[in-house]
C-alpha cells in the first residue's frame, strides 16, 4: 500500500496533464483518460484485495491476531 497509493496519484496527475495539454489531439485525450482509468481501477483492486485479506484473517482467527500487516519482533 505504501507504493500503490503514491504511484496511483502520480499516474492520475500524468493522465490529467496529458488531457490538459492535448490541444486538439483526440489521441492524447484518449491516452490520458486511459491512464487515469487504469490508475483508479488499479487503486480500487489494491484496496479491495487488502480489505478481503483483512476480513478473511479476522474471520479465521476470531480477531485474536493483532495487526496482520505490521511486523512485530
Amino acid at each position: 500500500m505504501y507504493i500503490v497509493i503514491p504511484l496511483a496519484a502520480v499516474m492520475i496527475v500524468v493522465g490529467g496533464i496529458m488531457i490538459m495539454t492535448a490541444g486538439s489531439s483526440t489521441e492524447r485525450v484518449a491516452k490520458g483518460k486511459e491512464i487515469v482509468t487504469a490508475a483508479v481501477v488499479g487503486l480500487l483492486i489494491a484496496l479491495l484485495s487488502w480489505l478481503i485479506i483483512d476480513m478473511i484473517i479476522k474471520l479465521l482467527t476470531g480477531g485474536r491476531i493483532g495487526p496482520w500487516n505490521k511486523l512485530t519482533c
